[in-house]
């Protein structure tokens, strides 16, 4: 049996990947008027699995994340021709500049600091979802 991800076209689930609750409250909330279904995924194992079996619209990563190490979940996804189309919308700490700067490098199609997320997360993903980043 073929390790490669189904041949189905992406989806327009709006995967989460983000270890904490609070969050995921947040994301859950902010994302209700995009009408988008939503799926958390909590570590690097779940979210490969899940990718054998469906690709979705949007990853959003959160680069703080514990319970996975959040670069290399943005390298694997970019630098693997099966996941390289999958957009991702990482967001991290303001504080933490090495991180947002690691995360662009790593090839995550918008990275943005928690803050701006909380309080546009819905029109960056439907730019990402709707393929319209020239503004990002």
């Amino acid at each position: 049996m073929s390790e490669t991800p189904n041949d189905a076209a992406p989806t327009n689930i709006v995967w989460g990947v983000v270890n904490d609750i609070m969050f995921w409250s947040k994301i859950k909330g902010g994302l209700k008027r995009t009408g988008y279904p939503l799926r958390r995924i909590r570590t690097d194992l779940e979210l490969m699995e899940t990718l054998k079996a469906e690709t979705p619209g949007v990853i959003i990563v959160d680069m703080g994340n514990d319970a996975m190490n959040a670069f290399a979940v943005v390298q694997t996804l970019k630098e693997d021709e099966r996941y390289q189309s999958i957009p991702i919308l990482a967001f991290c700490n303001h504080d933490d500049v090495a991180a947002f700067t690691r995360a662009r490098s790593l090839g995550a199609n918008n990275v943005v600091t928690n803050g701006v997320f909380s309080v546009s997360m819905d029109d960056l993903v439907k730019e990402l979802m709707e393929g319209d980043d020239d503004e990002l």
